[in-house]
């Protein structure tokens, strides 16, 4: 059995009332202890569940939430997904460890409750913990480019790019161009949102 998301659980629990936000930091502090002294964390669920925080009952509801929540066509939610799968990636192909993209998506979590969407890998190369080439390269194993505007300079993530056709930018209708693996990798979203358009380039 899977262990659950520790970010969207305690933020769940939070909601529900199952535990306030001292219990819930203190929760969190000893899951990072744990992933520090074994290779991997103790669940977020099992410590609630110890420290008397909530029941075994309370937890299956926990459980039945996120599962309803991870289902639901919330926009974050969808980013999220994203975000989860380019982490796994890093991982596996050992960039970074799991407790520095456990860190950096409970990070993300907060900024997003702040009104500030910042992707993982950019928050995972501001702490240093990962190289714009790094995030380049993951990306590629998703088959996503990062794409420019050349008039407002807005990125974009850009899934399944097709060579040879051309992107717009769905802020300023600029046409997009890929943006090199060295450079900064700060996206305002992803090129397949609601406004993003592409065409065909003419062949003769």
């Amino acid at each position: 059995m899977s262990h659950p998301d520790p970010v969207l659980l305690g933020k769940l629990a939070l909601k529900l009332g199952m535990l306030n936000a001292d219990q819930l930091h203190e929760c969190v502090s000893e899951q990072e202890r744990s992933s520090a002294e074994t290779e991997e964390a103790r669940p977020l669920g099992a410590i609630m569940i110890a420290k008397g925080f909530i029941t075994p009952t309370q937890l299956d509801k926990l459980l039945k939430a996120q599962k309803e929540a991870l289902e639901g066509e919330h926009e974050w939610l969808g980013a999220r997904k994203e975000d989860a799968l380019f982490g796994k990636l890093l991982v596996k192909f050992r960039f970074v460890t799991p407790d520095k993209v456990n860190e950096c998506l409970r990070v993300q979590a907060q900024m997003h409750d702040h009104g500030l969407h910042v992707r993982l890998g950019e928050i995972l190369v501001r702490r240093g913990y990962l190289t714009p080439a790094e995030v380049a390269d993951t990306l590629r194993l998703q088959q996503i480019a990062i794409m420019e505007c050349g008039a407002c300079h807005a990125t974009f993530n850009v899934p399944q790019r097709i060579p040879g056709d051309r992107y717009f930018c769905p802020k300023c209708r600029g046409e997009m161009h890929l943006r090199g693996p060295g450079d900064h990798v700060a996206v305002a979203g992803s090129l397949d949102s609601p406004g993003a358009a592409r065409g065909r380039t003419q062949r003769r």
